[in-house]
């Protein structure tokens, strides 16, 4: 298997080089990993000991850095080129390839693969689960123009500048302000 790292390497290259993953933000595991890693990969090394394969189990960090029954770590965190998890992701070998051909899932995509290798080059920090994080308040976005900006007595809440800013972000205006009459009707609709 190291007479093929070399050879993976420089395909894992083309492939990623290809994809050209200039993503504005960084790599968030809530956001870009875990649907990966739910799609793909913890139906095995999840957190179900009954169905868990080669004792990997992937949902919990420090668990992904200590690897399974082999002992390699599945991640290396700011080494991708040393991190299990990405060289089976990439092998070209159908024994070595994960996911395994047998579990009628698709192989990673180029985007995928970046993702993970950017994830893992950034540290490969997990995050709780969304909904143990609690929310951030956004800043409300000030459009001229905008409903509230004048606050006049059409929209005078927050929520008003989002869409507003969404709005002129896509060209687009507000209608204008329906009558007491369709109100009415709409209300009763």
């Amino acid at each position: 298997m190291s007479f093929f790292r070399p050879l993976l390497w420089v395909h894992a290259a083309i492939v990623l080089a290809s994809v050209g993953l200039a993503a504005p933000d960084a790599v968030e595991f809530n956001r870009d990993v875990r649907p990966i890693f739910s799609d793909n990969c913890f139906h095995c090394h999840g957190q179900d000991p009954g169905t868990r394969k080669a004792g990997l189990r992937l949902d919990v960090r420090d668990a992904a850095l200590k690897g399974g029954k082999s002992g390699v770590p599945a991640l290396v965190p700011r080494k991708p080129e040393e991190s299990e998890l990405l060289l089976r992701a990439m092998s070209p070998h159908d024994d070595e390839q994960m996911p395994p051909a047998d579990s009628n899932k698709a192989r990673l995509s180029a985007t995928d693969l970046a993702k993970l290798k950017a994830w893992i080059a950034g540290g490969a920090e997990y995050q709780d689960h969304w909904a143990f994080i609690p929310p951030r308040q956004s800043p409300v976005p000030i459009v001229s123009g905008a409903p509230g900006a004048n606050r006049t007595s059409r929209g005078v809440n927050a929520i008003d500048q989002f869409v507003s800013a969404r709005l002129q972000q896509e060209g687009l205006s507000l209608a204008p302000e329906a009558d007491a009459e369709t109100l009415c009707r709409r209300l009763y609709l």
